[in-house]
């Protein structure tokens, strides 16, 4: 499952890239935080079909069906925990607790989006290493 993601990592990234550069522009001018999330399902699921998103700024972009990100608008560290929570709980609704990774890095931590996309897939990577490890 890691190789998948390793070989169509650039083409994620380039899926994600113009709908980050809008919010990466009102985060270096106006200084307006945002944060971007990755989610990923174990299952055969479409996560687009049951991750609601509550503020029409807010974004998802579906990757394959299993594995989206999520740009949270206007959030600081403290509120970013609050919406990754509320993610969470909705994966979990489809996915068994062990079955799902979701990460989440605000534009705060890093200089830009590229940065803020490797850390996100690196650790995504990590998680399916371990996984596959575990059940050998």
């Amino acid at each position: 499952m890691s190789n998948i993601f390793l070989t169509h990592k650039d083409a994620y990234y380039k899926n994600i890239k113009p709908v980050v550069a809008d919010y990466a522009y009102r985060g270096k001018r106006y200084h307006i935080d945002f944060a971007l999330a990755i989610g990923f399902c174990d299952k055969n699921i479409n996560l687009c079909d049951f991750i609601q998103i509550k503020r029409k700024t807010d974004k998802v972009i579906p990757l394959e069906n299993n594995l989206c990100c999520i740009i949270f608008d206007c959030v600081d560290a403290k509120r970013v925990e609050s919406a990754t929570q509320n993610l969470k709980k909705q994966m979990n609704t489809k996915c068994n607790t062990e079955e799902f990774f979701i990460e989440v890095v605000t534009c705060s931590e890093y200089e830009n989006d590229l940065k803020m996309f490797n850390y996100l897939f690196d650790d995504l990577e990590h998680f399916l290493l371990n996984k596959s490890y575990k059940t050998l």
